[in-house]
C-alpha cells in the first residue's frame, strides 16, 4: 500500500472532524486513534478517506499586548508577542 501516510500521522477524515493519529497499517487501510473527552476510539480507514491535518496559522507575526490598568484606559506597558513569547518579558516592560 503506498500512501502519503505513516504511524504517528496526525489526520483527519475528508469529511472534516475528529483528528485521529495513525497508530497502525495494513492492507486494509490505516487504524487511528482519537479521543472524545476522555473516551478513546479506535477504526480502520482506507487511505481515500483521510487527509494530513492542516496545520494551524498560529500566532500573527506582529501581535502588540497592551496591559491596562483596571477602571482606566491607562497602558501599563505593551509587548510583542514572538513564538509564543511576551518580548520584552513581564516585569521588564517600559510603561
Amino acid at each position: 500500500m503506498r500512501t502519503k501516510f505513516k504511524v504517528g500521522d496526525v489526520v483527519t477524515l475528508k469529511s472534516g472532524r475528529p483528528e485521529m493519529t495513525i497508530v497502525s497499517a495494513s492492507d486494509h487501510g490505516f487504524t487511528c486513534f482519537w479521543f472524545i473527552g476522555k473516551r478513546r476510539f479506535r477504526e480502520t480507514f482506507p487511505p481515500e478517506a483521510l487527509q494530513k491535518r492542516r496545520k494551524t496559522l498560529g500566532t500573527p507575526p506582529n501581535v502588540r499586548i497592551r496591559f491596562i490598568e483596571a477602571g482606566t484606559k491607562r497602558v501599563v506597558s505593551t509587548h510583542k508577542l514572538r513564538d509564543g513569547k511576551l518580548d520584552p518579558p513581564l516585569g521588564l516592560a517600559k510603561s
